[in-house]
């Protein structure tokens, strides 16, 4: 059943193209599909400084074309202007009851405290550890549709 974005629930998953998506609250999402086969990188080469990382740039630069996502139907969401972006631990622990488990890992955007080349990923438990940045993960960015984009949801 198709429906727009503003009327899917917190919880609920939904399909945009070819992809998956769970609503995490009344605007965010995380994707739920991974393409291994570009959705492996490096969170970095240098530092965890998520504003200039590298993969920043990837989700925000590739990622959108590379899995058919149209950049126009999305609205920033940070005050940097990205139109997709990693969870941060916070968020990660707020939202988890409702993301759902995957068998890979994946990179949040916070930074391992005192340590300038660590930064936090979920393993496929939900647990939270550390990892260098120049070890490559998946990638689940979270974004904000636009509220009348039409997506598909299981009939209810």
């Amino acid at each position: 059943m198709q429906i727009k974005y503003s009327d899917v629930k917190p919880g609920q998953s939904f399909k945009y193209g070819e992809l998956e998506f769970t609503k995490l609250n009344d605007t965010i999402s995380i994707v739920d599909t991974i393409d291994r086969d570009i959705s492996f990188c490096v969170f970095d080469n240098f530092d965890n400084n998520y504003e200039k990382s590298l993969i920043r740039y990837y989700i925000n630069n590739r990622y959108c074309d590379l899995m058919c996502i149209d950049k126009a139907e999305l609205q920033p969401i940070n005050n940097l202007g990205d139109k997709l972006q990693l969870l941060s631990l916070e968020e990660y622990e707020k939202f988890k009851k409702h993301i759902k488990l995957v068998d890979y890992c994946y990179w949040l955007r916070s930074s391992r405290p005192n340590y300038r080349l660590g930064t936090f990923f979920v393993d496929g438990d939900c647990d939270l550890f550390t990892l260098s940045v120049d070890s490559a993960l998946a990638i689940r960015p979270a974004l904000i549709f636009n509220p009348d984009v039409i997506v598909e949801v299981e009939d209810v």
